[in-house]
């Protein structure tokens, strides 16, 4: 995880720098996979049909956590990241493995009948290229690798030293972990994304060509239909074909995805194309500023998914963050604002980061008490949306935003919402918005409803759903 509204220096020298463009030329939904409806959004990947339950995944930091299936907010998936569960954390040595927390994650995740993302990054101790060799890695022994005192793998984010700058190199530590992982979870984990946030030096002290070379030996060892090099060695290939290629995913600014296709094209074309099923992103606005930002990202990842294969793009990792949104109604108000205009845009799928506590606030939905205000945002915006039919993107006058919906029976709703408004210590300002007459009722985001009076209600930060009627 890592916030928009932190400032990062990038990876110094061109040859590194390049690495901030890295993965959208991954893409690509080659593979031959009989599971290739767990992409589905529903009969929509959003922006237009219905929403599928599939769109709503969740990251859930404490093993100890109630599901949010348990408490009222069904989900569809998981993704596992801060959950002491990565490959410096898995891979204690070579070839040993310690299986013991990723065990209980996935088992937890199956029995909820919940799919699995794996983010397959972190590169443990004794695989690390050192931060002084510049045959492997960037050399730049002042970067203080993320996790350090969280997990205690110092050195995580530089790549492995068996893998050249220029994606040349057996790779061999990287090819026997994604086999491991991959054989012992077979038919458990779903979807594999290759690393985390490449473009922050703190994540990745490597090139745009390593990443390429390690999606591609992936692609290999786990769909086994592309991505095979002749400098390596494979113990397995397609060890399990149904789970699906998530490219790595690129957080704020996710406009380092542009350039990525021109930079990786001639890198790939010897390997029959692109290695993965799914873009991903990391949608950060950051607390400070409004959420309806994370659509230039959302636009971004999508331009490179069309210019390639036009695969689903799934923000896999995203909330207010850190930033400055204290308030708990302006939280509650960021989180329904982000679901519904991420889905009326066109994201298959997003993972709120966080169900629970991690890092003071980052998105918290839940806390030992019950629900916060933006847990039970993230529930009524649920109800809303899931089952319902888009109208697709949501249209804008001024600041006053309006999204869609339909259900069975000539049920109609518009959610409605101004973002000039605000909240501060349990008050909200409000503008007044006429109401189509077709609409005779409300739902707040308390779950609370109201009829409509006078031909108009009050709108404000946070969303409110009008309604023809009761929800069918």
């Amino acid at each position: 995880m890592i916030k928009s509204s932190v400032s990062f220096p990038r990876l110094r020298g061109a040859s590194f720098g390049a690495a901030v463009v890295v993965l959208m030329g991954l893409l690509g939904c080659g593979g031959a996979s009989n599971k290739s409806s767990i992409i589905g959004c529903g009969g929509s990947c959003g922006g237009g049909g219905t929403v599928g339950p599939d769109f709503f995944g969740m990251h859930v930091n404490n093993i100890n956590s109630p599901l949010p299936g348990t408490v009222g907010v069904p989900i569809h998936g998981v993704r596992l990241w801060d959950t002491q569960t990565s490959w410096a954390t898995t891979n204690t040595a070579d070839g040993v493995y310690d299986w013991t927390k990723l065990d209980s994650r996935v088992t937890q995740a199956v029995t909820a009948k919940l799919d699995v993302l794996y983010d397959l990054g972190r590169t443990p101790a004794f695989a690390q290229c050192a931060n002084t060799d510049t045959g492997c890695g960037s050399g730049d022994t002042t970067i203080v690798c993320a996790y350090t005192t969280v997990e205690n793998t110092p050195g995580d984010c530089f790549p492995p030293n068996d893998l050249n700058v220029d994606g040349t190199g057996t790779n061999q530590h990287w090819i026997n972990w994604v086999t491991a992982v991959a054989s012992r979870y077979k038919g458990q984990i779903a979807y594999y994304e290759i690393w985390n946030e490449p473009n922050i030096p703190q994540m990745w002290q490597g090139t745009s060509a390593q990443l390429v070379r390690m999606a591609a030996d992936a692609r290999c060892v786990i769909i086994g239909d592309k991505g095979c090099s002749s400098q390596s060695s494979y113990s397995q290939k397609g060890v399990d074909p149904a789970a699906k290629l998530v490219t790595p995913a690129f957080t704020y600014p996710v406009t380092d995805l542009s350039s990525y296709m021109t930079s990786t094209t001639s890198a790939i074309s010897g390997n029959g194309g692109s290695f993965a099923d799914v873009v991903a992103f990391h949608g950060y606005p950051g607390g400070g500023n409004p959420p309806e930002n994370v659509l230039g990202d959302l636009s971004t990842a999508q331009s490179a998914a069309s210019a390639s294969s036009s695969q689903p793009v799934f923000d896999t990792e995203g909330s207010w963050g850190t930033g400055n949104l204290t308030d708990p109604d302006q939280q509650a108000a960021f989180t329904a604002r982000y679901l519904i205009v991420l889905q009326e845009s066109g994201a298959a799928r997003m993972y709120w980061y966080a169900w629970d506590l991690y890092n003071s606030g980052d998105g918290d939905l839940w806390a030992p008490a019950g629900l916060t205000k933006a847990g039970v945002a993230y529930q009524q915006t649920e109800s809303w949306l899931s089952g319902a039919t888009s109208g697709g993107a949501c249209s804008k006058n001024g600041a006053v935003y309006q999204c869609s919906y339909t259900r069975s029976g000539g049920y109609q709703a518009l959610v409605v919402w101004d973002s000039s408004q605000t909240c501060s210590n349990g008050n909200c300002t409000t503008s007044s918005f006429s109401v189509p007459s077709q609409y005779t009722q409300y739902q707040d985001l308390a779950g609370n409803t109201a009829t409509v009076s006078g031909g108009s209600v009050k709108i404000g930060a946070k969303p409110i759903l009008l309604e023809t009627g009761n929800i069918p």
